[in-house]
């Protein structure tokens, strides 16, 4: 049955293309026939869904009127016959004393022992809108003469050998739908029990495998539309089989019981709804009877007030009265009195007239006051989303400041690392230069090791390669001086024994040439001695911690001074040695 809330009204949305078959089984007694026919023919049980007007059109498709007194007499029958034939096969197998006590036991239901029932009943059915909408007069005739046709084959062609035993076809409420009962019997034979009849639903496939039923029923109505509900059973296992959380399981709710929840869902919102409303009058009633109250006190000093303003006008008439009477004026008397109290009642009506005058005009004073306070709400909001902006629009550009000022600081910063390590290489290259000079180490072979000294100076700094040349130059020239006193020493040591008679002259010319190398060795210290502060200077212009714009005019100084002083202090070698 429909679980839709019904609609007196529907409007009609057009047929769904596709919709889920809607297949339901449900176990049953067969003393609970009786109860179930009694709801088919709309004698009892819950008809708050049923329109009764329709109900006459529900016609059965399968199973004649006496068909639950026909299947009741098999259910008898079989539970004679299955009792006969379990003694007749005790007794051929010379089993007495089992015989006796089954005839003692006598005849039991032709069913094995079940909670729910041995007979099944189901309906089957498909979303109204499938058909068109809510109730007859919304529903495509030729789709649900289709659907009972196609539904009634189905089930006879599932169910046959007398198994289908009632179809009946509900058009009474919101969808289309067939009820049905089915009843299952399985004949087995065994030598201890014999023939035995019995109703066993498992017997049909459809009912042994619920999920082969949907399947089913999803492949005979594919064609019209209408297929296989969602697999949320396969579903389960496969998450379940993967170690994962599968799809909750879904608690079906019969139609009767979605009803019965909805009307005490309803009953609850109408006690709230009656406490709330008992609340509100309470409040209403007490806050009516204070304003009663105070209006009654106020009336009562009113009434008491004009009582007495009429009691002095009637006596103030009165003695006007007698006067008048006594002199012959009561007419005027009266008409007088009349004309002042029609006087007083105008002059009452224009003040109550220029007051509520004044109430309009001062009600059209606030009216354009609050007019012009919410003019100027509206302009300071607006002054202050364009203040707002304004002032987001003045962070990003300080944001964007921020982070160009970032990157040019992490360029000088990049900077200033690659000068202070060119300068830290050139620091290092002219200490070690000067403490070879200074240690007059040198030897033959020392250029190639002050070229390999002075190679990081010279690739750190570029501007100081001349003055680095010029002291290479130096040292070839004091190695040179150093190759030629070796050269004059072997001399004389090989031909000091051929050389005896010129001994003289070779001494006069050794003390000669040994003079001319204490002179370039005086010219060397000399040249020491000038370079050293030169090199203090670049030591110390080389270790400032900033690099001014003035660093390569400083360079160009230092290396003209370091030329200059090469130039002075170069020995002059002439080439010649002692005569042999």
């Amino acid at each position: 049955m429909s679980v839709h809330t019904k609609f007196d009204h529907p409007a009609n949305k057009g047929c769904l293309a596709t919709a889920p078959a809607v297949q339901r089984f449900a176990s049953i007694f067969p003393r609970a026939l009786r109860k179930r026919e009694m709801h088919d023919q709309r004698a009892g049980g819950d008809l708050s869904h049923i329109r009764h007007d329709l109900s006459p059109q529900n016609y059965r498709v399968i199973g004649d009127e006496d068909w639950i007194d026909v299947l009741i007499a098999e259910i008898a029958a079989a539970k004679r016959n299955n009792h006969i034939n379990e003694i007749a096969a005790r007794e051929a197998k010379g089993r007495w004393k089992e015989a006796e006590d089954l005839r003692r036991r006598g005849p039991v239901d032709p069913w094995k022992f079940t909670a729910e029932g041995p007979l099944r009943e189901g309906i089957l059915t498909v979303n109204k809108l499938w058909f068109g909408g809510t109730g007859p007069q919304e529903w495509d005739p030729d789709r649900v003469s289709q659907f009972v046709d196609r539904g009634v084959e189905f089930l006879q062609t599932n169910f046959p050998d007398g198994q289908l035993r009632e179809v009946t076809v509900h058009v009474d409420e919101e969808a289309v739908h067939l009820h049905f009962a089915v009843a299952v019997w399985n004949e087995k034979v065994s030598q201890n029990r014999g023939r035995q009849r019995l109703l066993q639903p498992s017997f049909n496939p459809l009912l042994a495998d619920y999920e082969h039923a949907q399947d089913l029923v999803g492949e005979a109505f594919l064609d019209m539309g209408i297929h296989r509900g969602e697999r949320r059973a396969a579903a389960a296992r496969a998450a379940k089989a993967a170690g994962l959380a599968g799809p909750s399981p879904r608690q079906h709710v019969p139609p009767s019981g979605w009803r019965q929840e909805q009307r005490r869902k309803a009953l609850a919102d109408r006690d709230q709804i009656r406490e709330k409303t008992r609340a509100e009058a309470a409040q209403v009633r007490a806050d009516a009877e204070l304003t009663a109250k105070a209006t009654v006190k106020k009336s009562r000093k009113r009434a008491i007030r004009e009582a007495r303003e009429k009691r002095e006008q009637a006596d103030q008439v009165m003695l006007e009265a007698q006067i008048a009477l006594k002199r012959g004026h009561l007419a005027a008397a009266f008409r007088r009195v009349h004309i002042k109290s029609l006087a007083e009642k105008t002059a009452e009506l224009e003040r109550r007239r220029s007051q509520q005058a004044a109430r309009i005009r001062e009600m059209e004073a606030r009216a354009l006051a609050l007019h012009q306070q919410n003019m100027q709400a509206e302009a300071r909001a607006e002054a202050a989303r364009q203040a707002q902006a304004a002032a987001e629009d003045a962070r990003i550009a300080a944001e964007q400041r921020a982070k160009e000022a970032a990157r040019v600081a992490e360029a000088h910063a990049a900077r200033a690392a690659e000068a202070l390590a060119r300068v830290d290489a050139v620091r290092d290259g002219l200490v070690a230069l000067s403490e070879g000079v200074k240690a007059r180490a040198l030897h033959e072979g020392d250029a190639d090791d002050l070229e390999r000294l002075a190679e990081p100076v010279r690739a750190a700094y570029p501007e100081i390669a001349p003055a680095v040349a010029a002291a290479h130059t130096l040292v070839e020239t004091i190695n040179s001086v150093h190759n030629d006193t070796a050269a004059v020493a072997r001399s004389t040591l090989a031909e000091r024994a051929e050389a005896m008679a010129e001994i003289e002259q070779a001494q006069a010319a050794l003390a000669e040439k040994q003079a001319e190398v204490q002179r370039k060795w005086a010219a060397a210290d000399r040249l020491l001695q000038l370079l050293q502060p030169l090199i203090e200077r670049m030591n110390s212009w080389l270790r400032r911690a900033e690099l001014s714009a003035g660093l390569a005019d400083e360079g160009e100084n230092v290396l003209r001074d370091a030329r200059e002083v090469m130039a002075t202090s170069k020995p002059e070698l002439d080439g010649s040695g002692p005569e042999v």
